[in-house]
């Protein structure tokens, strides 16, 4: 009986040190896709001859982890992606081409499912901007729109060492498809893998 006591006391502080509160910092790369069909008063057509393509998607971020037991946590987290050039095609011979930059703060929950394992959700705001162009027989007319947007995100994390984990993001922001007049900033998902490492 003291033999198996002693195994659980070793077993809980082994998965209290992996998962100890403090500061970390992650680094994901992916893919992310823009929503929505962009309208722009200064050219006339509206035939799309193809919808946004999947575009390459970098993101860093910062972040505090409290454990609130010794299964859950939550924190603050500061973060900034990058959508590399999303291009939609109008009536062939017409590139309307959106990136955006976005910087989010979000609340991070983490459920600790073993002492490897753990799934998180994220939810709070993202300031995004975006930059838009529009060729048409080798003109090109530009405008940009900034919008403060909700952002949800899920993923899951596995401990490769005590202080670093490989995880994986999907990111949903919401939003609408751009338009000059209102200056909307599009939604786009984001799905993400890369590294986080815990000091």
């Amino acid at each position: 009986m003291k033999k198996l006591l002693s195994i659980l006391a070793l077993s809980v502080a082994c998965v209290t040190a992996l998962h100890a509160e403090g500061f970390y910092t992650q680094f994901e790369l992916g893919a992310g896709r823009l929503h929505g069909k962009p309208t722009f008063d200064q050219v006339a057509n509206t035939s799309y001859d193809n919808g946004p393509s999947n575009e390459f998607v970098a993101a860093i971020a910062v972040g505090y982890q409290f454990d609130i037991t010794d299964s859950f946590s939550f924190g603050p987290e500061l973060g900034y992606k990058y959508v590399g050039k999303s291009t939609v095609k109008i009536d062939g011979d017409e590139d309307f081409s959106q990136k955006l930059d976005i910087v989010d703060l979000l609340g991070v929950a983490t459920y600790h499912a073993t002492d490897k394992v753990d799934v998180f959700g994220k939810a709070g705001i993202a300031v995004t901007h975006d930059d838009v162009s529009d060729t048409v027989a080798g003109q090109t007319v530009s405008d940009d729109a900034t919008r403060v947007l909700p952002e949800l995100a899920l993923g899951a994390g596995y401990s490769v060492t005590e202080n670093i984990q490989v995880i994986g993001t999907v990111s949903h922001i919401f939003g609408k498809a751009f338009d000059d007049n209102e200056k909307n900033v599009p939604s786009v998902t984001m799905a993400t893998v890369g590294l986080k490492y815990m000091f």
